[in-house]
């Protein structure tokens, strides 16, 4: 079987039926041979990663705006004509493309209704092909129609810089624990912000380390920074939970942490939150305890072309990190994690990522706790903002709500 596809600027409707029902091979027809080439060889290695790594893929330019207006649907016609021939066993999708050409497949199957040509479009939302040839029977349907964070950013030309983005084990009990512990201190302590900037600048100023887990800075050094060095409430409570311990003597503070990943959590402004937000989201399931996002990650570093430079090169990396990502099927959600204050800019920068990398399909998330109950003028400016963009505020007040109520929350993301 052939696939015929339209080639469309939203790349998900170019490959979306392929992981539906896999073709032998595939044919993008389009005015641009060079970025047709550079999508194809996308598409394979995606279809590979899914166990298909034979699919054929091949590219015919078809540029309509070479012809005169009262012509080009003439000179389409005639191209398709060509297609049908040269391809025989050929299934014209109609999930992508300009109407010119979806008007032009019409015509030409009502001009050779002997030919029978084959024609169906995908809906991408729902996971199954729709037959067009007349009938309107939904002649395939999946479950399992489902793409990668990884796959998402190469299905748009980047690419996922491993060595920039976290990993994290969550399959450890004690610190799938230790998040849930770190979250309970930050989301009852106005001071949470202030500490954490402070212990991130220790590491900065560090004297001494013991496996790494152990960090000494003098008081004196953390004052020239501007930095409030012992808040004793935060520091106390997160000792209390064994997630640290603190001492000051001499004019040093020293900081021991549990382990690594705890230290991580707790020398990164935001990280706790984007913690909560990650482990929810991998902990959220149907009433069939199959989860609901097929596959999420924290802090994904993009890179936009998806061709990495050493730091010889006179070409520099551009990249961008995404607090969380999930992927709901072919659904991609991108969520930016602000922990107190929020700027207008993280607006933009999530708009941006979006924009480049998550088709019309994708949804933007901002997790931001403090707005919930801001209704400062500033506060009520930047929620209309943020609905003029698309991009929805999480309403509810997080740093009240129970493990329930967060399930309910994250699990409601994709809608």
């Amino acid at each position: 079987m052939t696939y015929v596809e339209f080639f469309d600027k939203d790349d998900v409707k170019n490959i979306g039926s392929c992981l539906v029902h896999v073709p032998d091979q595939v044919v993008l027809i389009g005015a641009n041979r060079s970025v047709m080439l550079e999508a194809a060889d996308r598409y394979a290695r995606i279809l590979s990663e899914h166990g298909y790594p034979d699919v054929a893929f091949f590219v015919e330019v078809m540029d309509a705006s070479r012809h005169p207006a009262e012509s080009r649907m003439s000179a389409i016609l005639d191209r398709l004509e060509q297609i049908v021939v040269q391809y025989p066993d050929c299934v014209f999708d109609l999930t992508g493309g300009d109407e010119l050409c979806l008007a032009a497949i019409g015509m030409l199957s009502e001009r050779y209704p002997a030919a029978h040509i084959q024609m169906h479009r995908m809906s991408i939302s729902g996971g199954s092909l729709i037959d067009c040839d007349m009938d309107g029977q939904v002649v395939s349907e999946t479950d399992c129609l489902s793409l990668t964070a990884a796959q998402q950013i190469l299905l748009y030309g980047g690419a996922v810089n491993e060595r920039e983005t976290p990993a994290w084990d969550m399959t450890d009990p004690e610190f799938l624990a230790d998040i849930e512990r770190m979250w309970d201190v930050c989301r009852f302590s106005r001071a949470w912000n202030a500490q954490i900037a402070a212990l991130g600048i220790m590491e900065e100023l560090s004297q001494n380390t013991d496996g790494g887990l152990t960090t000494s800075a003098s008081c004196a050094e953390l004052k020239q920074r501007d930095s409030d060095i012992f808040i004793r409430g935060v520091l106390d409570e997160l000792q209390s939970e064994r997630l640290l311990t603190y001492s000051l003597t001499d004019d040093v503070i020293t900081v021991t942490y549990k382990n690594e990943a705890v230290k991580r959590c707790l020398t990164k402004a935001g990280q706790v939150l984007e913690m909560k937000v990650y482990k929810t989201a991998l902990e959220a399931k149907r009433d069939t305890g199959e989860r609901i996002y097929n596959d999420v990650r924290n802090g994904l570093c993009i890179d936009w072309d998806g061709a990495f430079h050493d730091e010889m090169s006179s070409v520099c990396d551009t990249e961008n990190e995404i607090d969380v990502v999930m992927m709901y099927g072919l659904i991609p959600i991108f969520v930016s994690c602000k922990n107190g204050h929020v700027d207008v800019s993280e607006l933009y920068k999530l708009q941006t990522v979006a924009a480049r990398f998550g088709g019309e399909l994708v949804k933007k998330i901002l997790v931001a706790p403090a707005l919930s109950e801001d209704t400062s003028v500033s506060a009520l400016f930047f929620k209309q903002r943020a609905e003029d963009m698309n991009i929805a505020i999480v309403k509810e007040n997080l740093y009240h709500a129970d493990v329930a109520q967060w399930r309910k929350i994250v699990s409601s993301f994709w809608k």
